[in-house]
Parts: structure tokens; sequence; C-alpha cells
């Protein structure tokens, strides 16, 4: 079966002050071509000089419909305020039917946004029509994450970048990883195995105890590119390759 990307990002004009890289989805589709993976998902984030990064991601899958899935950004931290009600910013989304939403927590709040009641009618819709939601988490917004799955069961969250651990956080990393597979008893949480760069020499440990707490049928492989420059090459495993994936993008579409 084709590998699937579960984390790529696609940008015109390059967010970061780290020296720019070709991040356009033209240079994806090469790269993909190059690694032998046959499809990808749009991560969208509309940072920096990339407020209509949503449409430029849409514009791609266009034009690579089958290559490319995109999970638009909804309601990331740096979104700037809107009056429209978030359930009706997520239908309009899923015009395009969607299989997914992009939603970034910044590191200096608790999460606790995501139990807003506003924000509670888009998570009810996003569980009735099969939308998953993916998260920019870190280790110390699980409370609020468990919270979530525990309130709307019928709802899938993917957690990006294996919850978020990182070397350079100040959390000790072994709090981190209990953190992280403390969530493991809610069975609509999954992690993707990606942004292991930000695990440093630790990559090795998180990574085996993440898939020992999830299981590899709730784990799904992303490259992380552009941030991360290569695309590497997938595990060994159908599910981290593949079907775990897969599973998500068609569920209830």
């Amino acid at each position: 079966m084709p590998v699937i990307d579960s984390h790529v990002h696609a940008w015109p004009r390059w967010p970061y002050p780290q020296p720019p890289v070709d991040a356009r989805a033209e240079r994806l589709i090469a790269l993909m071509d190059e690694a032998g993976v046959g499809r990808a998902v749009l991560v969208g984030a509309q940072i920096t000089g990339n407020a209509d990064n949503n449409a430029y991601l849409f514009a791609a899958q266009s034009r690579f419909p089958d290559r490319l899935h995109v999970f638009p950004d909804h309601d990331s931290y740096w979104s700037p305020p809107d009056p429209t009600p978030p359930v009706d910013r997520l239908a309009a989304l899923d015009r395009r039917r969607i299989a997914g939403i992009s939603l970034y927590l910044d590191d200096d709040e608790t999460g606790d946004r995501l139990l807003d009641p506003q924000r509670d009618a888009a998570f009810a819709y996003a569980a009735g029509h099969g939308i998953t939601v993916g998260l920019g988490l870190r280790p110390w917004h699980a409370p609020a994450v468990r919270r979530l799955a525990l309130r709307h069961p019928a709802l899938t969250l993917l957690g990006h970048h294996l919850g978020g651990i990182k070397a350079r956080f100040a959390m000790p990393i072994g709090d981190q990883l209990d953190a992280v597979v403390a969530l493991a008893d809610r069975p609509n949480l999954l992690l993707k195995l990606s942004g292991l760069d930000y695990l440093g020499s630790y990559a090795r440990k998180v990574v085996a105890e993440l898939r020992d707490a999830y299981g590899d049928d709730r784990l799904c492989w992303g490259s992380n590119w552009p941030v991360t420059p290569d695309l590497g090459e997938a595990p060994p495993g159908e599910s981290l390759r593949h079907a775990t994936m897969a599973r998500l993008l068609g569920e209830g579409r």
C-alpha cells in the first residue's frame, strides 16, 4: 500500500527566521516522488506572512488531487478574532468535504479554551461529520485534552508530534512522557509519529514507550516537512505507513 505522510506543510512564503527553503507544494510533490510517498496530509498553519495558507493548500490539492489532502487551519492560537461562531466557520470549511482540521494551542495556554462552550458545537459538528481534529498540543495541555476526549467520545483527536514532547521544554522529559502516556486510555486520541528532531537523545525512549502505550494502530508516521527539511523514510509497519491515516481520511466521508 502507498505510504501516507500524515504531517507536511506548504507555504509560498517561508514563515520562520531560519534561512528560507523552498516550501511550495510543487517542491513537496517532487520530494514525495523521490521518497516513494504516495499521499500526504497538508497541515494548515496560517502563520507569519501566510494568513492565506488555507486557500493556498486547497489550491495545491486541486492541482494534485490524488496526492494531497488538506487539514485546514481552524481556530489556532494565532488566528485573529472572529465574531463568527466556530461551528459556522468549520461548516464553511467542510463545504470542501474535509477529513480533518489543524488546531494549534500556544505554549503559554492551559488548553482550557478547547472546553469553551462556543467551541463545543464545533467539536460536536466534527464528531458528527467524521472530521478529525489535529491538535498542535503540549504535554501540559493533557488535562484539557482528556476532558475534551471524554466530553466528545465520538470525536477523533490526532495529536501532532507525539503529543508535543520536546527536549527543550523546562518540563522534565519524563513528566512530559508520563502526561502523554496517561492519555492513552482515551481510545479516541491518536498520535502522529512525527517531530522526532525535537526529542534529541530521548527519541528512542519516547517512541518506544508511546508505541507500547498506544499501539501502532493509533499512530501514523509524519515527516514534518519542510520544518524538517528531508521527508526521510517511513518506519516499517502497515499501520504507521498507511493504514491508520487512511482510516482517518476515509471515516464517515
